[in-house]
């Protein structure tokens, strides 16, 4: 339990307006894929978009705003822009990282994670156009202190991004296997050189005299074993067709990865 002023907070984390009614992004229903013939335990596969018994009946999805989009998606670029350009105390330059995008169909499946009512990784989520989506989950149990949807998703994207004391260089250039003392993969997921697409969604309850909320975001590409987080040298230095005006370390947004392949 972290203390903060006047408010006590629990955060949970995990790495590896929406409602059942509501018309979706996803392409497994626009372009008639079936979410099962990927594998039986897709996150999609007959989901019925319905919260189990066992969740809060207050239970709720936050609306994905336009505005709640591009804040999260700037709280992921703001961080790796500082990464990026050798800013981080610990971490050398990246030649070539990624801009995020928003993808609706990873907000998509994230909302169907978070119906689960717990924290835990959906074992396949898997799209038409990327087979290695990515995942961080956190939530987020205080009490008392009113605090604002930006403020909370602040704390929990913070929390994943301070990983980075716990791992160096060496695991930036081959993930480990072997287990650390402290997690280390919502940070080294943050920091994932081809992961240009990013998609959260958001849901809260209440119990008692606590609040809760929970963040999932999937992502373009998610860490392997031996596979480089990101390459170092000069700041963007190989991006292809040039830097985010906005971010300078980052390639623009138009810059293209293989996310199907685990060989760069």
């Amino acid at each position: 339990m972290a203390r903060c002023t006047s408010i006590a907070l629990l955060i949970y984390l995990f790495a590896y307006e929406v409602s059942a009614t509501t018309t979706t992004y996803s392409k497994f229903l626009t372009f008639s894929e079936n979410p099962c013939n990927y594998c039986s335990t897709h996150i999609a596969c007959r989901n019925t978009w319905k919260f189990p018994d066992s969740c809060n009946l207050n239970a709720e999805f936050v609306t994905m705003t336009p505005e709640l989009r591009n804040f999260l998606m700037d709280l992921h670029n703001e961080r790796r822009n500082i990464l990026a350009g050798g800013n981080q105390k610990g971490y050398l330059p990246a030649v070539r990282m990624a801009t995020m995008s928003w993808n609706y169909e990873f907000e998509y499946l994230s909302a169907l994670n978070l119906l689960q009512c717990d924290l835990k990784h959906d074992k396949c989520r898997r799209t038409p156009t990327h087979p290695y989506v990515g995942q961080n989950l956190a939530s987020l149990t205080w009490n008392t202190k009113e605090l604002s949807i930006e403020e909370i998703l602040t704390l929990l994207v913070d929390y994943w991004y301070k990983e980075h004391q716990y791992i160096t260089m060496d695991h930036i250039k081959y993930f480990p296997r072997a287990n650390l003392p402290h997690a280390i993969g919502h940070f080294t997921q943050m920091a994932q050189e081809r992961a240009n697409a990013v998609g959260c969604a958001v849901m809260r309850h209440s119990s008692e005299d606590l609040r809760h909320v929970l963040l999932a975001c999937n992502y373009s590409f998610a860490n392997f074993y031996n596979v480089t987080i990101y390459r170092h040298g000069s700041a963007a230095s190989k991006c292809q067709t040039g830097v985010n005006t906005k971010y300078t370390n980052l390639c623009s947004a138009r810059e293209k990865y293989n996310t199907s392949s685990l060989v760069y």
